[in-house]
């Protein structure tokens, strides 16, 4: 789903808590670098060299557009072969089985906008503190160069925000 803000989000997740009895969220920030890095430790969960993104993810590449232009600068050596948002799953998953941790669209999550991470909290909840009218946003998008793409890059943007390179996934909290 693209143009989506995070109100947008939000509302989804409340839909799909009263049709399923609850539990799903937007991931925290710190969830959403786990399950991007899949136990990497790396630019990218598959490692460092970014001609490998279009084996993961649709991102800014040589792919021409319909008119036959195509990216200028900035972009990867590779092609993905879509030249805008693609179907979720089109491309290779992480180690954790998750795809399109890597471009696509950027991924909207939990926690409001704080410029570093002193006073962050330790145990993977969203930091509901800061400025809240920002929500940070991970993954990168179909028009991002290599640095966008990054596991640890983040990025804020306001709530109200909605775009063809926004998106988001849902998490769960079980409970026993």
């Amino acid at each position: 789903m693209v143009c989506v803000s995070w109100n947008d989000a939000q509302a989804y997740v409340g839909w799909l808590n009263e049709r399923t009895g609850g539990g799903w969220r937007l991931p925290s920030e710190a969830e959403w670098e786990y399950a991007a890095r899949a136990g990497s430790e790396t630019l990218y969960h598959f490692g460092d060299n970014a001609s490998r993104l279009c084996d993961y993810g649709n991102v800014m590449d040589t792919t021409k557009f319909p008119n036959g232009n195509q990216w200028s600068e900035s972009r990867v050596e590779c092609e993905d072969g879509a030249a805008y948002p693609t179907r979720v799953g089109s491309y290779r998953p992480n180690a954790l089985g998750l795809h399109d941790m890597h471009g696509n669209v950027w991924e909207w999550t939990e926690d409001c906008w704080n410029e570093g991470y002193a006073g962050a909290p330790t145990d993977g909840s969203a930091w509901d503190s800061g400025d809240c009218s920002r929500r940070v946003f991970r993954g990168g998008s179909w028009n991002n160069s290599p640095s966008y793409l990054r596991a640890a890059y983040r990025f804020r943007i306001t709530t109200v925000s909605h775009g063809d390179t926004n998106g988001f996934r849902v998490a769960r909290t079980l409970t026993p």
